[in-house]
């Protein structure tokens, strides 16, 4: 990890991947307390060029207008209701 900020329920992480840095930007739920859950994660790869680990990152994202890769979450499991003998309910 070559930098991390945070801003409330937000953090931003930036990673050293060669020619390149990755952000990862979590989202948190019930920031500041001892029951911090993960809601969201983002990764995004960058140059180097376009990010200086030195300088606040938060403000570099909001200088560029940048807007971060969201990860889809995955489709839930089709739910099975059990007496109908295994026919997937809508």
């Amino acid at each position: 990890m070559v930098a991390a900020e945070r801003r409330g329920g937000e953090v931003l992480l930036l990673f050293d991947e060669g020619e390149s840095y990755g952000v990862n930007r979590l989202t948190l739920g019930f920031p500041g307390t001892d029951r911090e859950v993960l809601l969201r994660a983002w990764v995004d790869h960058v140059t180097k060029s376009r990010i200086d680990p030195t300088q606040p990152l938060f403000a570099q994202w909001a200088d560029r207008g940048r807007v971060l890769a969201v990860a889809q979450p995955a489709a839930p499991p089709p739910r099975h209701c059990g007496p109908c003998g295994g026919r997937l309910r809508p």
